[in-house]
């Protein structure tokens, strides 16, 4: 089964493992996963995916969803790279330049709102506690740990985990999607563990 081109449809044809050019326009494309481990997947009696119609044949019915970019693929267009991996045609044979996926790079941007939001709900409570902690105002104390748990950490959980979100072992995973996953996780763990710093000096009688 030929590989058609992205861009003009035209026959694709591979250059060692990595490399495939386009026979009608020329244009040449990096294969992100090596040709012999892939095979097509499915066959016509494979249950498909309620609903959701082939990308490239609006007329078949999908039996998945590209890994990559979300859309539908019937048996001819499905390719298995094994651990569930399905992949449609274009982003089995996709330009070096391509990146991250869109979806990626929402989850991407998503992750450092949160990281910044729960940042800076941190470091506001962390000044208010000591603030409270020297006038030894205890209701402030107290409502400074409220927020703490319902606010910044939830902020940070959410973050963490939409930061793990864009981790793909699939694709490349460049410093920024590290980066989050970093920053989230500080946050979350300090966050989890202020708390409960906060219960064993209490009990210790550290405030009052």
């Amino acid at each position: 089964m030929p590989i058609l081109c992205p861009k003009c449809n035209g026959e694709v044809h591979f250059r060692g493992e990595r490399q495939a050019v386009c026979s009608r326009h020329g244009g040449k494309f990096q294969v992100l996963y090596a040709a012999p481990h892939a095979r097509l997947a499915a066959s016509p009696e494979t249950p498909t995916v309620s609903g959701i119609p082939c990308a490239r044949h609006s007329q078949s019915a999908a039996v998945h969803r590209c890994k990559k970019c979300a859309r539908g693929v019937c048996p001819v267009c499905d390719f298995f790279f094994g651990a569930g991996a399905h992949l449609c045609p274009e982003c089995v044979v996709e330009t070096p330049t391509s990146g991250l996926t869109e979806r990626r790079r929402g989850a991407l941007r998503l992750s450092y709102i949160l990281a910044a939001v729960s940042t800076i709900c941190l470091v506001m409570t962390v000044a208010s506690f000591a603030a409270a902690f020297a006038n030894g105002d205890a209701m402030a104390l107290f409502l400074g740990f409220l927020f703490i748990v319902y606010g910044v950490v939830a902020t940070s959980t959410v973050g963490f985990f939409v930061a793990l979100e864009t981790v793909d072992k699939y694709e490349g995973n460049p410093f920024q999607v590290w980066g989050s996953v970093a920053w989230n996780g500080l946050i979350f763990i300090t966050c989890v563990g202020a708390p409960v710093g906060l219960l064993i000096f209490g009990s210790l009688g550290f405030f009052g």
